[in-house]
């Protein structure tokens, strides 16, 4: 009779023993805090999903941005082991004075998880040592250094913008501006290995006559970083922008007649 019910409490040890180690479901919360004065713009992609958000937090906002539920383990774990938080795909900041932060999804700015009542949480706070990023403006400048012919030129923009522009002789255009999120001003070609610029295509070039003559420039090849000239100036909201400037001149469009010219010369000394 002992030994019956020593093996009946063995079998009730042994059931309770699986129970206690069977794993649960846990829920998961993503928490952010804006510590700062200011409020801040968040920009975020989920991995669930394709669409792209924006939203403020206020200062001082304390909040559960997202939720990832029923996750399976024994206890609330370390979900996010990676480098990256995992459920976002994308996570940008934006602060009122327009500096950007763009590695909020990084692991090591989020705190977690803490066990709250019974949930694992992951806090980020938003502090301005996250924000170092600002956006610097680049503008893409002609100038028509021809004394009596229009310059005329089409060309392709950032975000497939596609217009055409006549400068007039002595006049400079601006064509378009590249924007790009870095920590300083800097000239984006000083590296001699980057062949074309960025951010703009000149898809032809031009000369016009006053009697209505058109010199094709196509043979010309525009988008070459060597034909653009870096300056940096303030414009007139006070901020200071890169400046690249090309200078035409009908010039470019006699480079075949002027070889004929002196081909045929050497032909006739001869």
């Amino acid at each position: 009779m002992f030994s019956f019910f020593r093996y009946v409490l063995l079998a009730l040890c042994i059931g309770l023993f699986f129970s206690c180690a069977k794993e649960k479901e846990w829920d998961y919360d993503y928490r952010i805090v804006n510590d700062m004065d200011d409020p801040v713009s968040l920009t975020y992609k989920l991995v669930s999903s394709p669409a792209e958000y924006t939203v403020s937090f206020p200062s001082k906002m304390d909040t559960i941005m997202i939720s990832r539920e029923g996750v399976v383990g024994h206890d609330i774990w370390n979900i996010e082991s990676a480098s990256l938080i995992y459920m976002f795909d994308k996570l940008d900041g934006l602060t009122v004075d327009s500096i950007y932060s763009d590695n909020l999804r990084l692991r090591s700015a989020w705190s977690g998880p803490e066990n709250v009542e019974g949930r694992g949480v992951y806090t980020l706070h938003l502090t301005r040592d996250l924000f170092n990023t600002t956006l610097k403006k680049y503008e893409y400048r002609i100038k028509n250094a021809s004394d009596k012919f229009v310059l005329h030129f089409s060309f392709q923009g950032d975000d497939s913008q596609v217009g055409e522009l006549d400068v007039n002789p002595g006049n400079t255009s601006y064509i378009a501006t590249y924007k790009l999120k870095s920590s300083k001003l800097e000239n984006l070609y000083s590296d001699k290995k980057i062949a074309n610029i960025v951010g703009l295509k000149l898809t032809s070039l031009a000369f016009i006559g006053a009697d209505g003559a058109v010199s094709s420039a196509n043979r010309h090849s525009a988008n070459l970083r060597q034909y653009w000239e870096y300056s940096e100036e303030v414009n007139p909201s006070g901020e200071r922008i890169g400046v690249y400037t090309q200078t035409l001149d009908e010039k470019i469009c006699d480079n075949r007649t002027i070889l004929e010219t002196d081909l045929f010369s050497l032909q006739t000394n001869n």
